[in-house]
Formats: C-alpha cells, structure tokens, sequence
C-alpha cells in the first residue's frame, strides 16, 4: 500500500511540473477565492453577499446565450480542480461565488443562478447555484436542471 501511495504521489507530481506555470497559477487563485467564497458562506447572511454576485434580473429576462470565452473554461477546470484539492469542502455556492469572482476580475460576462427543489422525502427544500458563461455552465452543471431558478445575478443586464 505504501509503495502505490508513492507511486501516486510521484505521478501528480510529474504531472503538477508538466502543467505550464499560468495554469499553475489558476490553480492557486481559484484555491484562495473558494477559501473566501467559503468564509463568506459560512459566516456572513447571505442577504449582505447577494448585492456582490451581479445585477439581481428577472429569472424571465435572462439574457440571450452568446459564446463563452476560452478564458472561462479555463477557469471553470481550475476551480474544479481546486475543490478536489483544498482541505475544505465547497459545494455550488461557494464554487459559483469563485467563478464569478475570477471572471469579473478578467471583465469576462456571467449569469449566477440559485434554484430550489424539494428534497428526496418531499417534506423540505434544497438549494443549489450554478455559473454560466455564455452557452456553458462553468460550475453547477451536474443535476441543476432538477431546480427552480429563483433568482439570478448577471454582469450584463440590468435591474429588475
């Protein structure tokens, strides 16, 4: 076991020295904003975060699907891969939060969603949040189609 530990290690560390440094350096800026997006979660009411998320819009005025930047998807892979890596856990909020942190530092456009949907025993409800950059969500894809959306904060439209 100690010997398939080492040769795992070895590995991705081969493969970290392989990736050219601006990928390195996505890694680690997605790593320090899911540690504040994260903070922010856990400890400040959402009701002071949502004015940082975008231009809160009418869920029936979302804006027409452009091309999404290269930019972004580099992004979103350094933020998934920042989650697999960093010793806290950041579930759709916190990941959404640091996308679009790191689009609006690069002026690149997007659509923050939050939805609702009951739980699996139909007594509550659960919340999730996704990023879209253009035709592509960046963060939040997996199952978000499950959800209602409530609400959704964008860089380009303007207030409801």
């Amino acid at each position: 076991m100690t010997i398939n530990l080492i040769t795992l290690l070895k590995r991705k560390l081969m493969v970290w020295h392989a990736l050219p440094l601006a990928q390195k350096a996505l890694f680690f800026e997605a790593a320090y904003f899911l540690g504040i997006a994260r903070l922010m979660v856990a400890f400040i009411p959402f009701k002071r975060i949502a004015p940082t998320l975008g231009t809160l819009i009418d869920k029936n005025d979302l804006p027409k699907e452009t091309v999404t930047d290269t930019r972004a998807i580099h992004i979103a892979h350094a933020i998934a891969l920042a989650v697999r890596y960093t010793p806290w856990e950041s579930v759709c909020l916190p990941q959404a939060i640091a996308a679009q942190r790191m689009l609006r530092r690069r002026g690149l456009e997007w659509n923050l969603y939050l939805g609702v949907a009951r739980d699996e025993e139909g007594s509550g409800l659960k919340a999730h949040a996704w990023l879209r950059n253009g035709t592509v969500i960046l963060c939040g894809a997996a199952g978000h189609r499950n959800f209602t959306v409530v609400s959704v904060f964008s860089s380009i439209h303007k207030a409801r």
